[in-house]
């Protein structure tokens, strides 16, 4: 299955602000902003060893989705900490086999 996004805007949200399904999808464009005034670190973290919550959540079903495309800013891996960055000296694409 295939996912595309032309405009994608999250904003606020609580806990996981998008769930992605789709392998070899397309995001064109995807602004987010992250709740304002969390509680505390402790209720913001989906499990004992991830601080905070991603802003765009993989499924584990997907394997390659990351391009650097212009600006600034990037992404720290692919899908949980698997999978190399992506930013404007590294614009990818960044494919991931398998994810823990």
């Amino acid at each position: 299955m295939t996912g595309r996004a032309t405009r994608f805007v999250v904003e606020h949200f609580q806990q996981y602000e998008t769930i992605w399904n789709g392998q070899g999808g397309t995001d064109i464009f995807f602004q987010n902003e992250n709740p304002y005034e969390v509680p505390s670190q402790a209720v913001w973290m989906p499990n004992a060893t991830q601080d905070g919550y991603p802003a765009c959540y993989l499924q584990s079903s997907v394997t390659s989705f990351t391009v650097f495309l212009n600006g600034s800013g990037g992404i720290e891996s692919v899908v949980n900490g698997t999978g190399a960055a992506v930013s404007s000296t590294n614009r990818g694409p960044s494919d991931v086999v398998s994810a823990p």
